[in-house]
């Protein structure tokens, strides 16, 4: 019997292309979780809503910094998902965020001995435009994992099998009660994460003023240089009401065209030239 498949995510503010996400998600997953962060996005994801896609309020977990209440959030989201798969007799749970695709790369990959109860796929992180509407038909080119230094993380995404014991452990990974871990070469995760100009710095306004640790923790120091640099420029640029610095500084990670191609030649880009990657054409349903 075909295993039954599970994805869930956590979405605030959602963009017009998230329909897209969707619907080319349920090609692969029986069924798609969502949580909406808040009243407002809720009220906006119901034109999503059906019996594949079901859609319930996000757990509401306030919390002073905006990244660290994401981050608690996700957790909390992803738990209830587990309960619910585990109710609804799914196999496996997938989590990841909305600014990512699920790429199949193997029809068979989740076909695990029953003792593997946890598969890792590696990512890849979009190559920035200045603009782009929507980065699932725009972007095209994505660094690969371990060939050169990602802005943004590093760390793959896990999918879990649906059984009692197993949770949350951050965005990447789940804790476990028995069987172990997987690195699976039968799929990778295609990250859009700050994708232009627009997307970037939308995301950091939202963050805000976060500390340098995840969770508000100093023993989980926030390492990625992007991330921070980001917070101050933005938060320096509300400060003096001249956005000018952010725009130099974006425009720092933006590819152009010949630095693709040498990108391509290197063999440190991966080019995903296939319109199975997201099928915009194939999706009625646009967010307003």
């Amino acid at each position: 019997m075909e295993p039954r498949r599970a994805l869930t995510t956590t979405v605030h503010r959602p963009q017009r292309h998230f329909s897209t996400w969707c619907h080319y998600h349920l090609r692969f997953f029986d069924i798609i979780l969502l949580w909406a962060d808040d009243a407002e996005d809720l009220a906006a994801l119901s034109p999503l809503a059906n019996e594949r896609i079901v859609l319930r309020q996000g757990a509401q977990i306030p919390h002073v910094s905006r990244l660290t209440q994401t981050l608690l959030r996700q957790d909390a989201n992803t738990n209830a998902a587990l309960e619910d798969c585990q109710r609804r007799q799914m196999d496996w749970l997938l989590h990841i965020d909305d600014d990512e695709l699920f790429r199949p790369l193997d029809p068979q990959l989740w076909d695990q001995n029953p003792e593997v109860s946890q598969l890792h796929f590696v990512n890849h992180e979009a190559c920035p435009l200045w603009s782009a509407d929507n980065p699932f038909s725009a972007i095209r080119h994505f660094k690969k994992s371990g060939r050169l230094p990602f802005i943004l993380y590093e760390g793959g995404k896990s999918a879990v099998r649906c059984k009692i014991g197993a949770r949350a452990d951050g965005p990447h990974r789940f804790s476990l009660a028995e069987g172990a871990g997987f690195v699976s070469r039968g799929a990778e995760i295609l990250h859009y994460g700050c994708y232009s100009y627009e997307t970037w710095l939308r995301k950091y306004l939202n963050l805000g003023d976060f500390s340098d640790w995840y969770l508000d923790d100093f023993r989980t120091p926030i390492t990625k240089r992007f991330h921070l640099e980001s917070r101050n420029i933005i938060q320096d640029c509300l400060a003096t009401g001249d956005f000018g610095p952010s725009e130099s500084y974006f425009r720092q990670v933006v590819w152009d065209d010949e630095e693709l191609l040498q990108g391509r030649l290197r063999g440190d880009l991966l080019c995903i030239s296939d319109v199975d990657v997201a099928n915009p054409s194939a999706v009625n349903t646009e967010l307003t």
